[in-house]
């Protein structure tokens, strides 16, 4: 029974084990994603990011938002560090606000991505961004085109020490050098807040400044200072960056008129979370992504916003699709587990089934030996019973001298057959004949049958040992005396010692 439970233990184990290995999902990667804010341009890369990282399958997102604070991010930054995540992405407030937080990132072995703006060192692993020097470039050069080289012109920039803030104003102001009929002497530092923009720009129209175009280093800040320059009845061009899909956004703004232009900065949310995957996986990915952009005006406005349109439309699809898919997927997974229980107890019932039946046969197999064992055993009792009985009721002379002469010799080891013989003074062949008439034994037989009688009534009414009591009735090895009694009387004789013993002791 031990080893019958011993193996159901076993087959549970590897049950259990079955589970857990038929349960187990590959393995998951924890990426931390630290945004320096969180307005709608960061909002959508979000969500791109959260929709490839779904439709991976083994990415989990953790996004914060620093709310433009650089000793925000930091602590942000640090807090994943000690959370343990595999990688980080980083869309830097500043261009050394963070600096720190990346390189200590760095030294706990976390690879990281900078997205969007750069930091002012080297530090991390991948950079994926537009060319904002390019797109400040580009800008300039649409500016200059719609002044036709003459004109004043005031320039919105993000947060001054953003790197997209910088490179954007250095693209900018090159394209306008080589114009020197237009006047560009005046910058506003925006920080990327159209609330900012706006009361600023407010506060030099109201001292008699009147632009003829203004280039913001995004849409939300050229949108909320185009309100402004309306409200002073000034019929100033507007040029942004982001190209944002969406009432109220980019895109919409340049086709209703409030923008002259907008530049598409892509989010890029899927293509940073595909980077990740293949940096994680351990796969070779290039050190700079710079992403590409296009200006965006009444010429190819409604293309793009059909495009978006349409893009955004498809994206609703797959976001209700996979919605579909992991519902069948966790349906799936339960039906699989549920099924795998079952076979796996069918399994563990046969198995036990198999080894009760095994031991119900080996229980049969030994109740069968016993009973065997127990005629065998009821067969020497009734022999000794008959020896017992025909030696006490014999009452012949034979009989007489017979028990006299086995009295005499009984606890001498030597005494045997031709000893017997000789005090009886017959032949052996004749006491043979005789003992085997008269009792049904060979002399031998007739003679171990006494000498065991007697040792069992010495165990029964004396306190002596079983090695005493075989030497007093004649054998000269206690083992082969406890042999002969165990085949004569089916128990040990040391059993009968200490139950003599003991009932003794009791009275």
């Amino acid at each position: 029974m031990l080893r019958l439970s011993s193996l159901i233990y076993y087959c549970v184990g590897i049950i259990a084990t079955m589970l857990l290995v038929a349960c187990s999902e590959p393995k998951r990667y924890n990426i931390g994603v630290s945004q320096c804010q969180n307005d709608k341009w960061h909002e959508k890369m979000n969500i791109e990011m959260s929709h490839e990282a779904a439709f991976l399958g083994h990415i989990n997102l953790h996004i914060r938002s620093a709310q433009s604070s650089s000793r925000q991010q930091c602590m942000d930054i640090d807090s994943f560090i000690s959370e343990g995540v595999d990688l980080l992405i980083v869309s830097p407030n500043e261009v050394d606000g963070v600096t720190a937080a990346v390189e200590r990132a760095k030294k706990a072995n976390i690879p990281v991505i900078i997205v969007d703006r750069k930091i002012d060192r080297d530090l991390g692993d991948v950079f994926i961004g537009m060319d904002n020097y390019k797109t400040g470039f580009m800008a300039g050069q649409y500016a200059a085109a719609e002044l036709e080289g003459k004109g004043l012109v005031v320039e919105i920039t993000g947060l001054s020490k953003s790197s997209p803030a910088i490179n954007r104003h250095k693209g900018f102001a090159e394209a306008l050098a080589d114009h020197p009929d237009i006047i560009y002497n005046t910058i506003i530092d925006g920080a990327w807040s159209g609330e900012v923009a706006a009361r600023r720009l407010d506060s030099l129209m109201a001292q008699g400044l009147r632009p003829d175009l203004v280039f913001a280093h995004n849409d939300r800040m050229a949108g909320d200072a185009a309100e402004v320059a309306g409200k002073y009845g000034a019929k100033t061009l507007f040029i942004g960056i982001d190209a944002l899909p969406g009432k109220g956004l980019g895109v919409d703004k340049v086709k209703n008129g409030r923008l002259k232009a907008t530049i598409i900065n892509p989010t890029a949310g899927d293509r940073i979370i595909r980077v990740a995957d293949s940096l994680l996986s351990g796969q070779k990915v290039n050190k700079i992504t710079l992403l590409e952009s296009t200006l965006i005006d009444q010429s190819n406005v409604q293309l793009l916003e059909d495009q978006q349109s349409q893009i955004a439309q498809e994206e609703n699809k797959m976001a209700q699709l996979g919605e579909k898919i992991n519902a069948f997927d966790k349906r799936y997974n339960s039906q699989r587990i549920y099924l795998i229980v079952c076979i796996l107890a069918f399994v563990l019932l046969g198995v036990m089934f198999m080894f009760f039946l095994k031991a119900y046969r080996a229980g049969l197999r030994n109740n069968a030996r016993l009973v065997l064992q127990a005629r065998r055993l009821e067969q020497q009792r009734n022999q000794l019973a008959l020896l017992t009985k025909d030696t006490d009721d014999t009452d012949d002379a034979f009989s007489v001298q017979l028990r006299e002469v086995m009295e005499e010799g009984l606890g001498d080891p030597d005494f045997g057959v031709k000893e017997m013989a000789t005090k009886m003074n017959m032949a052996r062949s004749q006491l043979f004949r005789k003992i085997k008439a008269a009792y049904g034994y060979t002399p031998a037989d007739f003679l171990r049958a006494a000498r065991l009688k007697r040792g069992a009534e010495m165990l029964s009414h004396t306190k002596m040992t079983v090695a005493e009591v075989a030497f007093a009735v004649g054998f000269s090895s206690p083992a082969y005396f406890s042999k002969c009694y165990r085949a004569y009387f089916g128990q040990n004789p040391r059993s009968v010692s200490k139950e003599e013993n003991k009932a003794g002791s009791e009275e």
